[in-house]
């Protein structure tokens, strides 16, 4: 059985874009592997990725239909599982490496690096960045979920009632 190379590259030139503005472009990935998540499934990441020119010093960059799965395990029963990840859209801005932190500052969007001397961005930040921040909270396995789900006991639910004279209309 061949063994998968892991694909670390996630650099993209991005030259032609900077020299048109507003002009579009799109490239697709396929099984890539990022170091820092070290529980990815065997087909690792794919996605679609669409970049489009601001000016000669920005760009906006769209990561689209993030697919993998992790090995997780179940924050209820403590089993191994694996977690389908599919993240629908991911949106972020590339500016040159010189404007970063003062459009940082003043920006509420992500903003990424663009190296200036090789006219290249890295998008392995924002890969890693989509995926961890549409982490849920508690992790549980389908088995686990489906009590949740099914799960109808009213007695652990909490309620509140008022019992003073604030009388809220």
């Amino acid at each position: 059985m061949k063994e998968k190379v892991k694909d670390r590259n996630f650099g993209i030139k991005i030259s032609d874009l900077l020299n048109e503005t507003w002009k579009i472009d799109e490239i697709s990935f396929q099984n890539k592997f990022i170091d820092q998540l070290p529980n990815l499934g065997k087909e690792w990441i794919s996605w679609k990725f669409t970049m489009q020119s601001l000016n000669d010093s920005s760009l906006l960059g769209k990561l689209t239909d993030i697919i993998c799965q992790l090995e997780e395990i179940c924050d209820s029963c403590w089993t191994c599982y694996i977690r389908d990840v599919n993240i629908p859209e991911y949106v972020a801005r590339f500016v040159s490496s010189d404007e970063l932190e003062k459009e940082k500052e003043k920006s509420e969007e992500d903003v990424f690096s663009i190296d200036p001397k090789n006219e290249t961005i890295d998008i392995v930040d924002m890969v890693l960045q989509s995926i961890v921040l549409n982490e849920p909270f508690v992790k549980h396995c389908k088995a686990c979920q489906k009590k949740i789900d099914d799960s109808s006991d009213d007695e652990d639910l909490w309620y509140f009632e008022a019992k003073g004279n604030v009388n809220f209309n």
